[in-house]
């Protein structure tokens, strides 16, 4: 019993037909190859938009607030875009949330190391602000700073020292203080 294929399937199909076949045309390859390819992004844009829906809600002023409670610190571009292009940031910011979702609530990555994602990103890009908002919110997030050091010393490996001296080391500073606070707090 054959199952019914799906239109990506039969996309496939016909264009691995007209790429095999000898007397097919070379512009149908193109065509169908091109179609398949359409599609695919077609889909991932409406997966996309779907993500997006999980985060509206939220104001430009409300993302600010968040931005300064849980980073202590607001982007340059989030409060150029919250005052002049409000929709541009609170579709970001809906893009934002989906991804930054711990495990429990359904993320692939805990969000202890997508924050370390972010400081290392941070660094490479020499973004200081960034590196050590998002060193402070990765302990918070649960992360050692032993995990932050090993993801700064891969980084200085593939990119240079001077990186993690410019900016690693200053986010690194941060997580300290921030693990020292959190200590105190729990006693």
């Amino acid at each position: 019993m054959r199952i019914k294929p799906t239109f990506n399937e039969l996309i496939v199909e016909i264009w691995f037909f007209a790429k095999t076949n000898p007397y097919s045309e070379p512009g149908i390859t193109a065509f169908f190859g091109t179609a398949h390819l359409c599609i695919l992004h077609l889909r991932f844009i409406k997966e996309w938009q779907l993500s997006l829906s999980a985060g509206r809600g939220m104001k430009s002023a409300e993302i600010v607030r968040y931005f300064e409670k849980n980073l202590g610190w607001v982007p340059d571009f989030a409060d150029i875009l919250s005052r002049y292009k409000p929709d541009t940031l609170e579709s970001y910011f809906a893009m934002r949330s989906s991804v930054m979702k711990d495990t429990p609530q359904g993320g692939a990555l805990p969000l202890k190391f997508k924050e370390i994602l972010y400081v290392v990103l941070d660094s490479i890009t020499n973004n200081t602000e960034g590196a050590i908002a998002h060193a402070r919110a990765a302990i918070k997030a649960g992360a050692k700073t032993e995990e932050l050091a090993e993801a700064l010393i891969i980084m200085a490996m593939l990119t240079g020292m001077p990186r993690l001296e410019v900016v690693g080391t200053k986010a690194f500073r941060a997580a300290e203080e921030e693990e020292k606070n959190k200590k105190k707090k729990k006693k």
